[in-house]
């Protein structure tokens, strides 16, 4: 919808970003590579595009997943 949130887990150089922008939607991107954070920051800014920055580090524990099988 027009008035929705765009979800790209995989936002890279922001792409998704910017087109949700330009389209008058809300996006929430995330990357793994802080590289990528970088580029899809500087890219929303030098567009003049506003947006809010929050970084939060998500980890799991593999030793402690047990598999049912």
């Amino acid at each position: 919808p027009a008035d929705g949130v765009v979800l790209d887990p995989f936002g890279g150089s922001g792409t998704t970003a910017v087109a949700a922008a330009v389209t008058g939607r809300s996006f929430i991107i995330g990357d793994e590579h802080p590289d990528a954070i970088k580029v899809s920051t500087d890219r929303l800014s030098s567009l003049a595009i506003t947006f809010t920055l929050k970084t939060e580090i998500v980890t799991t524990d593999t030793q402690n997943l047990q598999s049912d099988g």
